[in-house]
């Protein structure tokens, strides 16, 4: 657990070590950059989901280094601390909207719950052709 100030000439020096590790910002407490034993990099920001040592703590990945420069990354980080500081859990409404279902899968559950279920066969063949 290595505490600097993250830069691209940072994040570049870090190498795999065979197990997950992360490299903390001195700056902005809570974002890192996570190495996988892989050697894949990505930035993250750690906060506590609540009020108290009781709170669960969630880890946010922000991009994988590369994706965004690390400035960016810092700036992204301050907006989600931002947001937790509000109330608000980004990495719970992010695992939400990963549930949410697709419009393809909204048709196809508009075909079998109502048209193929409650129309006649010559019907439904009418709406299966758009």
């Amino acid at each position: 657990m290595t505490t600097q100030r993250i830069t691209k000439r940072t994040v570049d020096a870090l190498q795999s070590t065979g197990r997950e590790f992360t490299a903390w910002d001195d700056t902005v407490s809570g974002f890192g950059v996570r190495v996988r034993p892989t050697g894949a990099k990505s930035y993250v920001v750690v906060y506590r989901a609540g009020a108290g040592r009781g709170a669960p703590v969630r880890r946010y990945t922000i991009a994988a280094v590369g994706k965004i420069t690390p400035e960016r990354a810092r700036a992204r980080a301050k907006v989600i601390l931002g947001a937790v500081a509000d109330g608000h859990d980004p990495a719970n409404r992010k695992t939400a909207e990963r549930g949410t279902p697709t419009v393809a899968e909204l048709a196809d559950r508009f075909m079998a719950d109502h048209v193929r279920a409650k129309r006649k066969a010559g019907t439904a063949e009418f709406y299966g052709t758009f």
